[in-house]
């Protein structure tokens, strides 16, 4: 070996950058072996923020300049005898956006460092923003759209797989 390298199981190192499957050493004319985090990681940490940012952002920003706007037409259609079922479907669709983009941001998130259980915590995440979505579409259309059953079944598939998968 090298005077001042390092071997691996995979491959020998000596004053370079050396790549295992998920981590990076960096061999030093001393010998000491620093481990470092795979860059890939903050990589994802910043995906994560980013998703729920522009979630947030997406939603303030579409009340405030989109939606109030859009509501102040006498236009709408009108469905169930009225456009006060048009403007709460619009607003629950609107807003439904930034959940399923919280669900992404949480999904990068585990992602980004996955630890034994990363296919039970995927199905948790996706549980929780159906079940987060089928709250939304009954509470803002009063359970007159009925997406909400669907959400809730698909949510209950993801908890069931979770505890007797």
């Amino acid at each position: 070996y090298p005077k001042n390298g390092y071997k691996s199981r995979y491959f020998h190192c000596y004053l370079k950058r050396c790549i295992e499957p998920t981590t990076i050493y960096w061999a030093s004319a001393a010998t000491s072996i620093t481990q470092l985090k795979y860059p890939g990681d903050n990589m994802l940490y910043i995906g994560s923020f980013l998703a729920l940012f522009i979630g947030l952002v997406h939603s303030y920003l579409g009340e405030k300049y989109i939606l109030i706007r859009l509501f102040q037409n006498n236009n709408l259609p009108e469905l169930l005898g009225g456009d006060w079922f048009t403007k709460r479907i619009l607003r629950f669709a609107w807003h439904l956006t930034t959940v399923a983009w919280a669900g992404f941001s949480a999904i990068l998130f585990v992602l980004a460092k996955p630890s034994q259980t990363l296919d039970e915590d995927v199905l948790y995440i996706t549980g929780s923003v159906f079940f987060l979505s089928g709250l939304m579409s009954a509470g803002f259309t009063n359970g007159k759209h009925l997406s909400w059953i669907i959400f809730w079944s698909i949510a209950g598939t993801c908890f069931y797989t979770l505890n007797y998968g």
